[in-house]
Parts: C-alpha cells; sequence; structure tokens
C-alpha cells in the first residue's frame, strides 16, 4: 500500500509540474485585447488592513445591462461580476492560492473583463495569469499564463479624492 501512496504523489507532482513548467505565451490574441481594454479604475479597498488594491465598479454594456465588477488583491482574491438590478454575483476570475488579481480591464467592445492575476503559485514560483469573462455570456472565455514581460504597466491606483 505504501508504494501506491508514493505513486499517486509522484504522478501528482509531475501533474503540477508539467503544467507550471509550461512556458508562458508572449503573443496571442488574449494579449492583444488586454493591451487595447480600457481600465477599470482600481481604488483602495475599504475595511482591508493593511491597504489593498481592489474594484468596485458599476459598469454599462452596449446592450444597456448594468454590472458590478468588484475584487481585491489579497488571499482568497478574486473578481466577481455580479448583474443588476438584483441578477447572479459570479465569480469572473479565480486564479487559486497566492496568485491575485492585479489589474481588470474591460474589452473596447465592453463585452467582457480581462483580468490580469499574478504572484507565488502555491507558494513556490511566480505565474502570471490572464482570464478573459464574457459579461454577456456570463461565462469564463478562455485563461492562460503570460510571460508578464509582454504585458502593459497595471492600471494606476489614483489617490483618494483625485481624478
Amino acid at each position: 500500500m505504501q508504494w501506491l501512496r508514493t505513486l499517486a504523489l509522484v504522478a501528482t507532482a509531475c501533474a503540477i509540474g508539467a503544467v507550471s513548467c509550461a512556458p508562458a505565451m508572449r503573443s496571442g490574441d488574449i494579449i492583444d485585447r488586454y493591451k487595447s481594454a480600457r481600465c477599470v479604475e482600481p481604488t483602495i479597498v475599504a475595511g482591508v488592513s493593511p491597504p489593498t488594491r481592489g474594484w468596485n465598479e458599476e459598469l454599462a454594456l452596449p446592450s444597456g445591462m448594468k454590472v458590478n465588477v468588484r475584487g481585491a488583491e489579497m488571499v482568497g482574491g478574486r473578481v466577481s461580476v455580479r448583474y443588476l438590478p438584483d441578477g447572479p454575483e459570479v465569480v469572473a476570475a479565480d486564479a487559486g492560492d497566492y496568485v491575485y488579481p492585479s489589474d481588470v480591464r474591460m474589452s473596447q467592445q465592453g463585452t467582457s473583463l480581462l483580468v490580469k492575476a499574478d504572484g507565488l503559485a502555491g507558494g513556490i514560483h511566480q505565474e502570471t495569469w490572464l482570464f478573459e469573462y464574457s459579461l454577456e455570456r456570463r461565462r469564463l472565455i478562455t485563461k492562460s499564463r503570460i510571460d508578464p514581460d509582454v504585458l502593459p504597466a497595471e492600471c494606476e491606483l489614483q489617490e483618494p479624492g483625485v481624478r
């Protein structure tokens, strides 16, 4: 029985290593869409210490539908979308342990969110991911591991009261 447990651990380690060691994308459609998307303005999340970057903004889609986009760059951080006025709240991007949302943008067409997340995956190695979530279809379109060197600077956090 011990050998079976050891085999399972080795197989799991190999699977994790294969995924995390795969080369990060340096070009592609999702990178182009992220580069051309407009910023969802980051803010400081209320009630969190230390001060933490986050998002809480109402957006209007071309269809007239409205959504509230919320999230935070912190443990358990993810980006959620609530369909207004009383629709469901769904998770648009959740990168997992130690990889937190760091930038949120809306596509040029205003129909999808592009979320950058980065951090130490599993607390071990640096990873950067881009998520694309369709606001109209209410589902994740794609998630890709990206080389952060090919991405533009994150949207700038404005000082409170400055516009």
